[in-house]
């Protein structure tokens, strides 16, 4: 950890670059530009919102914490979530191979590149973030003090995608096919989470099974601090820590020890 946060430091200049050229790149040319950005967000709410709960007829379990709580955020809340994660996981197989100008420059931390897209990925979440907060407030609803605490409650996940983000990025120039399997593997995770479905409707034998999602838990606290008011429970809060700790140290591992091959397998 040490290591990586004197890398962050030294290049801290490049690393905004190559993130700011990464987000103004994705909307250069279009009409609207940059405010795709928001509308995205936006159009997504209110489609997800009117399928769900006047299409569909879906209705999240009211409680005294919940009573008049629309379907929408709640949902909202799990997807830019799942957005994060899944943005991070179908990109970073290709970031070294989209970018063999770096690998060739003997000088050039590619433990960076990685870190763009986990930084682009952190930033449509920031918005979407800021969207659902501004709709809670123009809908009237009362906003919690523990709102307060949703960013560091969501550390744990930015350093189990940082930590996946550098093994995927290695490992998928070893095995190609990554890149064709990350979409299922997010796609999965997205159905076997409660971000369309609260937990409390599934038979408690499953329940174990679906906390193996790793977005199961932050979507849970999530919801916790946004909507409900209170604290996450910290034991399996402290023990998703660890596991990120892990993933982390294991990403970084297989990354700087595999960076010497990236030249010969481009």
């Amino acid at each position: 950890m040490v290591d990586v946060a004197r890398m962050v430091f030294r290049h801290h200049d490049l690393l905004f670059q190559l993130v700011w050229r990464e987000i103004v790149g994705m909307y250069r040319g279009s009409i609207m530009g940059m405010l795709w950005i928001v509308i995205s967000p936006i159009i997504l709410l209110m489609v997800y919102g009117f399928v769900f709960s006047t299409v569909m007829q879906v209705r999240w379990p009211i409680t005294h914490d919940a009573d008049g709580l629309g379907f929408a955020p709640i949902l909202f809340s799990g997807l830019i979530v799942h957005g994060f994660v899944s943005e991070v996981v179908n990109t970073t197989p290709r970031v070294i191979t989209n970018s063999p100008n770096f690998v060739q420059k003997v000088v050039f931390p590619l433990e960076i590149l990685p870190l763009v897209r986990v930084c682009v990925a952190l930033f449509n979440l920031g918005v979407g973030f800021l969207i659902l907060l501004a709709f809670l407030v123009l809908t009237g609803f009362a906003i919690h003090w523990t709102v307060l605490l949703a960013p560091v409650f969501f550390l744990p996940v930015i350093l189990l995608m940082i930590g996946v983000a550098w093994g995927l990025a290695a490992l998928g120039l070893y095995f190609r096919d990554i890149t064709h399997t990350t979409t299922v593997i997010t796609t999965a995770m997205l159905f076997l989470s409660p971000i369309l479905y609260p937990l409390s409707v599934l038979p408690e034998k499953w329940r174990a099974v679906v906390y193996l999602n790793p977005l199961t838990v932050i979507v849970e606290a999530q919801r916790d601090l946004i909507f409900w008011g209170r604290v996450p429970d910290l034991e399996l809060v402290g023990l998703y820590i660890v596991v990120a700790l892990v993933v982390a140290w294991a990403g970084w591992t297989v990354f700087r020890r595999s960076r010497h091959e990236f030249g010969d397998l481009l």
